[in-house]
Parts: C-alpha cells; structure tokens; sequence
C-alpha cells in the first residue's frame, strides 16, 4: 500500500461535456497556479496541460473517452494522485414509466395498462405530449399488441390486451418507443397448479479457492416423503463482486450478476442429481449464486437456491492509516483488518 505524504490536493467534477479540477494547497489553501496535470490510462497519457490563475484546469470531454483513469498533479516537486471511476455517461433527458394493474395473470385475462411520459429538461419535468408507439411481445417475441398511443397534456395514454385463451406462459414485455428510445416494463402470465414435488439444494462447501472444485447436490422428493425421480433438472450458476470495507466486514454488488453457465440433467432413483462445478481462476473475488429448476412432465417447476464464496484466498488482508497527509514528524497509525469468508 502506498503511503504519499503531499501539502497539495485537487477536486474534480464532470458532466457528458466537460471536466473540471481545482487544485489548492493544503496547508494555505490558496489556489495552485501552473499546477501540471497529468491524465494517464495505465501507461498511455491521455491529456495534460496546467492550472489557471484560479487554479482550474478544464477540459472538453469526448464519449470515446476511458471510465477508469489516473489524474495527478505535480507542483514544487509535490504530488497529488486519484483515479476516476464514473463512466463518461450521457443520460437520456427522455423519461417514461409503465404500469400494470398486477404483475400476474392467466390466459384470458385482460391486462390494462398505463404509461407516463416526459423530459427532463434541467431540473425540471416536462409531460411528453406526442405519439408513443407501444408493442406487448409474449415470451416467444410475438407481437400480441402494436399500435401508436398519443398522451395527453399530463403525458399519459393507457390501453388494454386480452390475453388469448392458452396464452404462452412466461414472460410478457411492453416496449415503448419515443424518440427512437425504448423504453420495456414485463408482466407474467401464469397457470397455477398446486406442486406435488419439493426441491431442496446443498453446496458444499461454502468457501473455495479458485480453481478448486463444489459439489452441488440437487434433491427433490414428493410432499408425502418418496423420492421424485422423473424429474428434468437445470442449474444456473452466476456470480457477483465481492467487495471488503477497509474496516472489516464484505458487501456484494447486487446488481452486477453475470451469468456464467446453464446445466441440464436428469435426477436418478434416488431423486437427485449432483454436479461439480470447478470455479473459474479470475484474480478476484465472488459470491457464486447457484439456481436449480425442477420440471415434471406436465411442465410445472419447482426451484432451490444456493450459494457459495471464492476467490484467490480465503481470507483478505487490508491496510489504511488514520488520515491521508501528515506533517513533518507527526506519528502515522496503520490498521490492519483481516475478513474470514467464512464467518463473515
């Protein structure tokens, strides 16, 4: 861990069309003027230049340009350094919102829905007053519903669909289109029948160095205790980043799954199927989530779910100091935390 102590600081702020960074002394606080800035991808230098009067630097951005890079500043033979992670993103000013009366129906059921659309134009709402043109696809991408809704003047329309009368089940999305942008919100269409079969899943075990293999056992049996053993079988294996807080503890970034593999088989007499997965050597660490579908002849689907933790050890070793720049013979205090996957 690298440890810089520096009397020189920068702060920096963009949008879709510049980038800005203003550099000052830490200890005067006075702006730096002919500060050097320097933006670097790995090795490659991406732009340079120097500080004004006022101790800005600014610069035009460019949508070709990386998320990730490094910006330091040079000045008196000082240093500052920082990376900067948010994506060069242009969000749409277009906004449009879609509901459902429910989220579930069965074949023959009419689905009413309703759309709000509008811009955001600053930072105000404006309604959307013009045509929508609105699709309803099943799960098979046959499109059950096509027409062009005009909103009134709160920027809303809303129509209706009558489902056929065995309707695909699945996964149903409308589409909204405005502006050459789209917009989808889904529904299900489902028939109940009541499961005669449960399906229960064990990983073992719960903590894995890359490379090493899990046992993923999937066991299904009828609710009055015999073994189901006429049973389809799917495993679905994702993963999300693991990362740690400096001061202990771990946190998965939820909404960054990535799907890695789907597996077929066939449970046996005994009502189960197992499956060793080897984990993937990636340098980093995952929580890999384990998803196993159950389907009888008549095609209902029971589901376990599972889990496990892997990476390149298991534990992770980290190190911070109490603050981020000292003085001359001030006393430096490092922590060191150590997370166990295991217990964590």
């Amino acid at each position: 861990m690298p440890l810089i102590v520096t009397d020189i600081g920068f702060v920096t702020k963009r949008d879709d069309k510049n980038f800005h960074l203003f550099a000052q002394n830490l200890l005067t606080s006075e702006s730096l003027k002919g500060a050097k800035v320097c933006l670097k991808l790995k090795e490659k230098i991406l732009i340079e230049g120097k500080t004004d009067e006022k101790g800005i630097f600014r610069f035009e951005t460019k949508e070709q340009n990386p998320t990730n890079f490094q910006i330091i500043l040079y000045h008196n033979g000082s240093i500052a350094l920082s990376e900067s992670y948010a994506p060069w993103v242009k969000f749409s000013p277009e906004r449009v919102y879609i509901y459902t009366d429910r989220p579930l129906y069965r074949s023959n059921d009419k689905v009413y829905f309703k759309i709000v659309a509008g811009i955001l134009n600053g930072g105000n709402y404006i309604s959307y007053k013009g045509s929508l043109r609105v699709k309803i696809l099943n799960p098979r991408n046959n499109v059950l519903f096509d027409k062009e809704l005009k909103t009134n003047e709160l920027g809303t329309c809303y129509d209706s669909l009558i489902l056929p009368e065995n309707a695909t089940l699945g996964t149903y999305r409308i589409n909204v289109n405005i502006k050459h942008k789209e917009f989808s919100q889904i529904f299900e269409v489902q028939e109940y029948k009541k499961p005669e079969f449960s399906v229960k899943l064990e990983v073992e075990p719960k903590v894995v160095l890359e490379g090493e293999k899990v046992r993923i056992k999937v066991k299904s049996d009828y609710f009055f205790g015999a073994p189901f053993s006429h049973g389809k079988v799917k495993l679905k294996i994702s993963r999300r980043p693991l990362y740690f807080y400096y001061h202990g503890g771990v946190y998965e970034e939820k909404w960054a799954q990535e799907f890695l593999e789907e597996i077929s088989g066939n449970l046996n007499e005994e009502g189960e199927w197992i499956y060793e997965y080897k984990v993937p050597k990636t340098g980093d660490y995952y929580t890999y989530i384990v998803d196993a579908s159950v389907e009888d002849e008549s095609g209902i689907e029971q589901r376990g779910k599972g889990s496990f933790r892997a990476g390149r050890s298991k534990y992770f070793t980290s190190l911070r100091t109490d603050k981020y720049f000292y003085l001359k013979g001030e006393e430096i205090q490092i922590y060191v935390s150590v997370v166990d996957l295991e217990k964590s």
